[in-house]
């Protein structure tokens, strides 16, 4: 049911996607066309963070990845790294003053020398596949059958075309959780860190990549929160944006 408050668009999306039934995730059965309500299987078993501890959850991981490798691999499609990175910076200037009006803050001033610096590293990338990406490719939206063990992705409500790497670096670098966010993104930028997720993105040796991957990667992430905090009545900013931006501030791209 959609929550009071909030948007109908992410049912919507979530609808888009597994009401066809043609991907690694339950399938939508029936839905509300205005996208107040949907329907679907309830899945007898885990999703992965309750993983039973007699289990092997790095191998459900792993399926997990192969599952939407395979998906995202359907429809990739190129664009020019500039024009997609400055649209992004503009998209998330746009929304950062909305974010602020709303509650109280400076996220639009602080963000004002950053996204050029990151915009111009993403768009040494020179050219960028897209893809229609989970969107939110975490730990929690993966659920494991019981007895068939069979795995399955769920929570689509932020599909979306992005870069084809996002999810696989969302995965790796645990960008939901704020906590160590920084930390992590260093290990990344230094030493391609990346965990089982490292297996999907072919160029991880290569440091200049990293740099223009993470750049490209920080905008479509400043992107997704401030959309997430736009679509329901939220009164606060989510930790993980001061934890980005205080990333880039650092002077991290700056040469």
């Amino acid at each position: 049911m959609l929550k009071a408050g909030f948007e109908p668009a992410p049912v919507l999306k979530e609808v888009g996607v597994r009401g066809k039934g043609d991907g690694p995730f339950p399938r939508i059965t029936s839905w509300d066309p205005a996208g107040t309500w949907f329907e679907e299987p309830i899945i007898e078993g885990f999703a992965l963070p309750r993983c039973p501890p007699w289990k092997d959850r790095s191998a459900f991981e792993q399926k997990a990845l192969r599952l939407l490798a395979s998906h995202l691999k359907a429809k990739v499609r190129p664009r020019a790294a500039v024009a997609y990175a400055m649209a992004l910076s503009e998209s998330v200037q746009a929304q950062a003053l909305r974010m602020d009006a709303r509650v109280a803050g400076d996220l639009a001033r602080r963000l004002g020398p950053v996204l050029p610096v990151l915009a111009s590293e993403a768009g040494l990338l020179a050219e960028v596949p897209l893809s229609e990406t989970h969107g939110d490719f975490q730990p929690g939206n993966v659920l494991v059958e019981n007895g068939t063990e069979r795995v399955l992705l769920t929570d689509w409500e932020h599909a979306e075309e992005r870069y084809a790497k996002y999810d696989f670096l969302v995965w790796g670098l645990r960008s939901r959780f704020a906590a160590g966010l920084s930390a992590r993104l260093q290990a990344f930028l230094s030493r391609g860190a990346l965990g089982p997720a490292a297996a999907y993105l072919p160029e991880i040796e290569n440091a200049a990549w990293r740099r223009r991957a993470l750049a490209l990667f920080l905008l479509e992430e400043l992107s997704w929160i401030l959309r997430d905090g736009l679509s329901g009545p939220r009164a606060a900013l989510s930790p993980t944006a001061h934890a980005i931006v205080d990333f880039a501030e650092a002077r991290v791209f700056r040469r």
